[in-house]
């Protein structure tokens, strides 16, 4: 309904919806989503231009026997500073140059007026005991105060949603950037594993930490943001940092695929020698990186 070609299979992983049934009632379910879906804005014989918002998300009340919704709302989260993705290529060779840029959606969303009114009215045995007249006019229909008997907070549900999508989020982290990373290294369950033993995950974006670095007010996060914005350099700066903001190592991403874009013929020649434990040469560096990051930064725990 935002747009005329939308892709619901995203270009890019993770792919797709989840839900998760957030509260029950005697006669209604509500359903809580998450969807990756992005847009593409130009038609052809123009170059494609996709535009991705991080998420859309929302919920759905709906009658247990399926004959109207309750309730809907659809939406994209706009708590952050960035929110959507944008890339459009000026050329369709392999060597044509492909532009990216992210920017914020401060609204976009569908919410409904209010509830569906039914077709059909069944009774606790199936039965049809009221339709819709021939006429066309819909029925008398008299929705009553619900009495949720379980819910799960809004805050939970999404946790739960993030950690279906990103399984390496189990460890309540930030949201951010790393498309690459997500498609690789952290789908592998022994950098999962290693993580969620020794690390808590965190995404931070260069804006709100330039944000928090200038905010007078609070001079601890001051600190902390001058500590990472000190190692930062573009597009993506991987740190593995102390509680305290330290950052005992890090490595820049472009550096990161650099090294791990083995060629063909460098296998064949054993220029590269990975543990068989890993699928690729990036998820054994990406575990060497981490730890390292142990070596150097568990002495000064203990000291």
């Amino acid at each position: 309904m935002f747009h005329p070609r939308p892709f619901v299979k995203t270009r890019f992983a993770p792919q797709g919806a989840v839900a998760c049934l957030t509260a029950t009632s005697d006669f209604y379910y509500t359903v809580m989503f998450r969807i990756h879906a992005e847009f593409q804005l130009s038609e052809p014989p123009d170059f494609p231009f996709w535009f991705s918002p991080g998420q859309f998300t929302g919920h759905i009340i709906l009658s247990k026997d399926a004959t109207h919704v309750r309730d809907f709302r659809l939406f994209v989260p706009n708590h952050r500073s960035l929110n959507v993705d944008m890339e459009w290529l000026y050329g369709a060779s392999e060597s044509s140059n492909m532009e990216v840029d992210i920017g914020y959606i401060p609204q976009m969303e569908l919410e409904a007026a209010g509830p569906s009114v039914p077709s059909v009215i069944l009774d606790e045995d199936g039965n049809v005991i009221d339709s819709r007249l021939p006429s066309g006019e819909p029925l008398q229909f008299v929705f009553e105060e619900i009495t949720w008997q379980q819910e799960l907070s809004w805050e939970e549900a999404a946790r739960r949603l993030e950690v279906a999508m990103y399984p390496f989020k189990k460890v309540r982290p930030d949201g951010g950037s790393g498309r690459t990373l997500r498609e690789t290294v952290l789908e592998s369950s022994p950098i999962l594993a290693l993580l969620n033993e020794s690390f808590i995950s965190t995404w931070s974006l260069v804006k709100e930490l330039d944000d928090l670095q200038n905010n007078q007010e609070d001079p601890s996060h001051q600190k902390l943001a001058s500590l990472h914005l000190e190692k930062y350099s573009f597009p993506v700066e991987m740190m593995i940092c102390l509680p305290n903001g330290t950052v005992v190592h890090h490595i820049n991403a472009n550096y990161f695929l650099d090294i791990t874009s083995v060629k063909p013929e460098d296998v064949e020649n054993n220029v590269f020698s990975f543990s068989s434990t890993f699928e690729d040469p990036s998820t054994a560096t990406y575990m060497q990186f981490l730890k390292e990051g142990l070596r150097r930064g568990l002495p000064l725990l203990q000291a």
